[in-house]
C-alpha cells in the first residue's frame, strides 16, 4: 500500500513538473554562484543576483518539501538544486515560484530524503558545478 502510494505520489509530481513546465534531473554537486541555504528552514533569503526568495518548509507523508516565491514575476528562478542524501535532484521551474519541490528519493524507503540544502540560480547567475 505504501509503494502504491509513493508511485501515486511520483506520478502526480511528475505530471506537475511537465504541466508547470518545469523538469527535474538527478545529480551530485555542489552550489557554485548561486544562492545556497544550508540549513534549510523555513524564511526569506537574499539572492546572490538580486532580490530574495522565501522557502517554506514542510513534512509529508513522503517526506520534507517546500515550497519558494520570489514574489516578483521579473525575478524567475531558472533552477533550484536540492541536495538530499547523496544526491543532488534538479527542478527547472523558470518561474518565480515552486510548490511541492523535494530532494531525490530514497530507493530504500520509498521516500524522499532529508534535504541538505537549497541552491537557487537566477537567470544568468551560477549554478552547479
Amino acid at each position: 500500500m505504501r509503494r502504491a502510494a509513493a508511485l501515486l505520489v511520483f506520478a502526480c509530481t511528475v505530471a506537475l513538473v511537465v504541466v508547470a513546465g518545469a523538469g527535474a534531473k538527478s545529480g551530485d554537486n555542489t552550489c557554485n554562484g548561486g544562492t545556497k541555504i544550508d540549513p534549510v528552514l523555513s524564511g526569506t533569503y537574499d539572492l546572490v543576483s538580486g532580490g530574495t526568495v522565501t522557502v517554506a518548509v514542510y513534512s509529508t507523508d513522503d517526506g520534507q518539501a517546500f515550497d519558494f516565491d520570489t514574489g516578483d514575476l521579473n525575478n524567475p528562478i531558472q533552477a533550484v538544486f536540492v541536495k538530499g542524501g547523496t544526491g543532488t535532484l534538479e527542478w527547472d521551474p523558470g518561474q518565480s515560484s515552486g510548490k511541492n519541490l523535494h530532494a531525490p528519493l530514497n530507493k530504500k524507503t520509498g521516500d524522499w530524503y532529508d534535504m541538505s540544502y537549497l541552491c537557487f540560480v537566477q537567470g544568468g547567475g551560477g549554478g552547479i558545478g
